[in-house]
This record gives structure tokens, C-alpha cells and sequence, in this order.
């Protein structure tokens, strides 16, 4: 891999054996990945979609990831200036891809739910709206959030990163500063989001 090669040229992100046919970065997904292209094992495929919200007294950090052999579910609230910390996790079974990951940050929804618990990551146009419910969240409290993200830049951080071993790879993008609006609440406690608050995405396949 030559360092701080800029992928300029759209197209497919793996050739026919499931490898990285140009390794590098970009400034978008300017590779179009496929989970049908990877030749490894379905357990050793991953796919997560990860928000981190917050301003500077307060925080919510939300995923959605299929790793092939476990989903998880993850929702965690941060106060910090107690500080104070709590993060609730719903781990799945061999989901094997069920989860439905978009295979694109651009378009595409993901929603799971089981009992108790609800996570959407969704798209309103050109907004991200992220609704999750977890009914017992800390002490018997539900927690509840309804986040709208928007992006500021049209630049994010994409790399393609190769492994030694053939058919194995990792397909990342971060996109920061998306302004955020809406609200997390814990029982009766409201946190506020849409008093110079902002969200970053971490996208991640391979």
C-alpha cells in the first residue's frame, strides 16, 4: 500500500477472490462495497454503524453492529459533570448479516427490536434520525432518544485498509461535525441536545 494514497476513481471496493482492489483513503465512499463480494467466513464478517452525541455537559453513544458470529446493541448515557456513566448492551446470537446493515453511510435504514429494547437508525432526506428505547435502562428507568443529525461538510475520512491475510480487509469512514437537535431522557430527566451539540458517525465493514 503506497501511504497517503487518495482513492479518486469510483467503483467496486473487492475484486472476484474478496481483496481490496485499491487500498488507500478518501474524502467519501467513493468504493461501493457489497457484502456478497467477501470470500471470508460470515462469522468474521463485522458491519456496525456507531453515533456518538453530545455538547459539552452530557453524551449518548449508540451502535448497531453485526459481527457475524454476535450482534450487539449498545446505548450508553454520560453525564459529565457528576461524572456519571451507564451503558445498557442487547447481545444477539449468530446473526450472520440478519441485522441488514445498509451497505452505504449515504441511504439506507437499519432497525432492530426485541423485548424491551428498540434501536432506528434512519434517513429523513439529507437528516439522520436515530430513535432508540430501552425500557429498563438503569434502576428501572427507561431510556428513551430521538436525535436529528446533519451534515456541515460534504468531506468525511474514508480509508481502505488491507490485511496480510487474502480476503480480509476493513472499509471505514468517519464523518464528523453532523449538528444535532432533539433529546435523551432517563426516567423523568431530559437531556437536552440543541444547545451547540454535534454527532460523529463511525461506519465500519470488513
Amino acid at each position: 500500500m503506497r501511504e497517503n494514497h487518495q482513492l479518486i476513481t469510483s467503483g467496486k471496493l473487492l475484486d472476484q477472490k474478496g481483496d481490496l482492489l485499491e487500498p488507500g483513503y478518501a474524502k467519501s465512499l467513493i468504493k461501493s462495497y457489497d457484502r456478497k463480494d467477501i470470500k471470508a467466513s460470515p462469522l468474521r464478517i463485522k458491519e456496525w454503524d456507531y453515533y456518538y452525541v453530545g455538547g459539552d455537559k452530557y453524551g449518548v453513544a449508540l451502535t448497531i453492529a453485526d459481527n457475524g458470529y454476535m450482534s450487539l446493541l449498545s446505548a450508553s448515557l454520560l453525564d459529565f459533570e457528576k461524572p456519571w456513566e451507564v451503558t445498557v448492551t442487547k447481545i444477539g446470537l449468530f446473526p450472520k448479516g440478519k441485522l441488514g446493515l445498509p451497505s452505504t453511510s449515504e441511504v439506507g435504514d437499519v432497525s432492530v427490536s426485541g423485548k424491551g429494547y428498540g434501536f432506528s437508525f434512519t434517513h429523513e432526506g439529507d437528516i439522520r434520525r436515530i430513535v432508540v428505547d430501552i425500557a429498563k435502562f438503569h434502576r428501572g428507568k427507561p431510556f428513551h432518544c430521538d436525535l436529528f443529525l446533519e451534515q456541515t461538510g460534504k468531506d468525511t475520512l474514508v480509508v481502505a485498509t488491507p490485511f496480510d491475510k487474502p480476503g480480509h480487509f476493513y472499509y471505514n469512514q468517519k464523518i464528523n461535525c453532523l449538528r444535532a437537535h432533539g433529546y435523551a431522557r432517563l426516567g423523568e430527566k431530559n437531556y437536552d441536545f440543541n444547545d451547540s451539540c454535534y454527532g460523529v458517525l463511525d461506519w465500519g465493514r470488513g
